[in-house]
């Protein structure tokens, strides 16, 4: 499907391009067709991760990672899908941050915190924000939308939980799943701080280590 994006990409692109040559409509079809790919993208990711992690074949492929290039990526991919919601996604990104990771797995807690943003953000503000700092990475996401009550925030990072089960959104429930057994299997740790209503802040919390000599 990667290369199927990419060939959207490029349309899409292309159309912007034609200075008015596309009708509006098809412009729009390409940027829906685009955003249905990345949803299924994601989907398949998340499954692939889950059979990995539950049946214990899941590993970490650790290598020389810049963080702060992939989470800025991550955010600029999901700009569109935001618009398309109503929210605006802002990015406070330090450069620079390169460690130890595996860059599969800090790219689907990336794009897992932010797409769980957009779809319960209520069309609001969503900043992104990673800094370094106490030998640790932080990641956080941030949103001004529905907020999780005190209750459901304690299962929220359990399988098949969805964060307000009442909102007519379409996934599996494992995102936020997914989120914690990736945190968890590269030493770092997730928490969430949410109020009905006022919105909802998760932290990813890695430790920052590096190859010997590049310290």
């Amino acid at each position: 499907m990667t290369p199927l994006l990419g060939q959207i990409s490029l349309l899409r692109t292309a159309a912007h391009l034609a200075d008015g040559a596309v009708p509006e409509r098809i412009v729009r079809g390409i940027e829906r067709l685009e955003l249905i790919v990345r949803r299924y993208i994601r989907r398949t990711a998340t499954l692939l991760d889950v059979s990995r992690l539950t049946s214990g074949t899941f590993h970490l492929d650790l290598t020389q990672t810049d963080a702060s290039s992939v989470v800025s990526d991550i955010a600029a991919d999901f700009a569109f899908h935001a618009e398309a919601a109503g929210s605006a996604v802002t990015m406070s990104i330090e450069t620079g941050i390169v460690a130890l990771l595996d860059r599969t797995a800090i790219e689907e807690v990336a794009e897992n915190l932010i797409s769980n943003a957009i779809k319960y953000g209520d069309g609001k503000p969503i900043e992104v924000t990673l800094t370094r700092g106490a030998g640790q990475i932080c990641l956080q996401v941030r949103d001004h939308g529905l907020g999780i009550s005190a209750a459901d925030q304690a299962r929220i990072f359990e399988q098949f939980e969805r964060v307000i089960d009442s909102h007519p959104t379409s996934g599996f429930g494992l995102g936020l799943w997914v989120v914690g057994r990736l945190t968890e299997a590269m030493s770092g740790t997730v928490t969430v701080d949410s109020l009905p209503g006022e919105g909802s802040t998760f932290v990813v919390r890695l430790p920052l280590e590096t190859m010997k000599g590049n310290e």
